[in-house]
């Protein structure tokens, strides 16, 4: 008597056939430079960064870009009546005001986009006052 394991025939195998090379899949520098690293201590990328901008200081003192005079309230939004750019406006309105001698823009290469010497806002206001 045959058993069903007998009657059965071994299955052909499918063939693969290959169509490329086999691949170069080891790289013993990469591998070692791996074992280097993992033993190593981690590099501290924050203190190199601060060592970094350090050396490109060129020594001179950094210039305050505005000057706040004590007891004045300054808020840091656009939209309030009181805030940091308009104060800074105005200061540079101050300083343009006392040098005649100098055109001021905001490009470096053409006398187009004049700073406004006059606060046109402040005007409007003081026309307003004056009409009431």
């Amino acid at each position: 008597m045959k058993t069903d394991e007998e009657d059965t025939e071994p299955e052909e195998q499918k063939v693969v056939q290959k169509r490329k090379v086999d691949t170069d899949c080891k790289n013993p520098r990469f591998e070692d430079h791996l074992k280097q690293r993992r033993a190593a201590s981690p590099t501290n990328f924050k203190h190199t960064n601060v060592v970094r901008v350090h050396s490109m200081n060129s020594g001179r003192p950094l210039k305050q870009r505005i000057e706040v005079p004590d007891g004045v309230e300054i808020f840091p939004y656009g939209n309030q009546k009181l805030n940091i750019w308009e104060f800074q406006k105005e200061q540079l309105r101050k300083h343009i005001a006392n040098d005649p001698g100098n055109f001021y823009t905001y490009s470096k290469d053409y006398l187009a986009l004049a700073f406004p010497l006059v606060n046109e806002a402040e005007l409007v206001m003081k026309e307003k006052a004056e009409n009431e």
